[in-house]
């Protein structure tokens, strides 16, 4: 066979082998079911939190820069998910979820997905009746996506069936992680409004508890106070007997009196 005949035959096994790669990825992506526009609520909830001030010292100014602690209502906010059936038909599909956020009414352009193949991926599905996926709330100091605080944001969702890898037709290597299935296209938009963060105010300290006293101790120190006193006075009971009565220590410290001599007394001769 000369060189010509053997480089169409090349040319023809590459081609089909490349048409039969084509045939394969084209059958098994008809497989694939198409999910449905997913329906969802959003929720926000607590617990609400507090982000005491902080002070820094700066040296260039040779002063502290305060930043003003704040308070926060609501930590998360959970977008709902309402599952779809999907069986699994091979194990390389499963059944994502994906959202985007926007500034309420803007332009499309501000769209922002919160996902993508690569990092993390994308939620997968839960085996109930439905799906919680959490985000994070602006100031909550948490990483990863947030929902702006003081803000009206528009919230979207999608559906998603199929797989991820990477694809080798990209350019830089190593290839980019891209998905490969069915998506449902967008849902249509859904709000949620945050209130914005209030100034920080320091819980107050707790008062000490001061002890209560029945009725019967009151009248039994009433009764015996002016005996005591009494006696105290008139010299009849020493210190040490007060202690053991009342059974607490009581301490007298002694004084250093110094006996000072008598002034001569002057005798006057009659």
């Amino acid at each position: 066979m000369s060189c010509l005949g053997r480089a169409y035959a090349i040319l023809l096994v590459t081609f089909l082998a490349v048409s039969s790669l084509t045939m394969v990825e084209s059958a098994s992506a008809q497989t694939i079911p198409k999910p449905t526009v997913p329906e969802f609520s959003i929720v926000p909830v607590g617990p609400s939190f507090d982000i005491p001030p902080t002070y820094l010292f700066n040296p260039r100014t040779g002063l502290f820069d305060a930043n003003d602690g704040y308070h926060i209502q609501y930590s998360t906010v959970n977008i709902i998910i309402k599952n779809q059936p999907f069986s699994n038909q091979s194990n390389n599909e499963e059944f994502f979820y994906n959202v985007r956020i926007r500034p309420h009414n803007y332009p499309d352009s501000y769209w922002r997905e919160l996902f993508s193949a690569g990092a993390d991926g994308y939620p997968v599905q839960t085996l109930s009746n439905y799906t919680t996926i959490p985000f994070a709330v602006e100031g909550s100091q948490a990483l990863g996506p947030v929902i702006p605080t003081g803000a009206v944001t528009d919230i979207q969702v999608e559906a998603m069936i199929g797989h991820v890898g990477r694809n080798n037709t990209m350019i830089p290597y190593p290839y980019p992680y891209v998905f490969f299935g069915e998506t449902s296209g967008w849902s249509s938009t859904q709000t949620v409004t945050l209130p914005p963060k209030s100034a920080f105010t320091a819980s107050p300290s707790p008062s000490p508890s001061i002890p209560e006293f029945s009725w019967l101790t009151v009248l039994i120190l009433l009764f015996f106070i002016p005996i005591v006193l009494g006696a105290i006075k008139k010299r009849r009971i020493t210190p040490q007997a007060i202690r053991e009565m009342f059974d607490f220590p009581m301490t007298f410290e002694p004084h250093d009196h110094k006996t000072k001599p008598m002034p001569p007394t002057c005798m006057h001769k009659a």
